[in-house]
């Protein structure tokens, strides 16, 4: 008998956390097994985007034209999600 485990989607919510956003990512990142992980940012105008930008090749980036404030963001970013559990992590948290 094999079991699986469910895939994990984690969706990191960034607006303006240019600090912090890379710290999040990062954890996510590291978890075993790797989720599939997809940044989202709010139309952030701080360095955030460039930060980021740098995960591309990890993870799917979500990047809005307007700002449509946290809850309007994960909304714009769960129909990227394709895990079996969905797990929001905001920008200054870590996992």
């Amino acid at each position: 008998m094999t079991t699986t485990s469910p895939k994990l989607s984690v969706i990191v919510n960034n607006y303006n956390y240019a600090d912090y956003v890379s710290v999040a990512i990062e954890s996510a990142l590291a978890q075993v097994p790797q989720p599939e992980v997809i940044i989202v940012d709010d139309c952030s105008t701080d360095q955030s985007r460039e930060i980021i930008a740098q995960y591309a090749d990890q993870a799917k980036l979500v990047l809005l034209e307007e700002n449509v404030g946290q809850g309007g963001a994960f909304n714009h970013s769960c129909p990227h999600a394709t895990g079996d559990l969905v797990l929001f992590l905001d920008a200054d948290d870590f996992m």
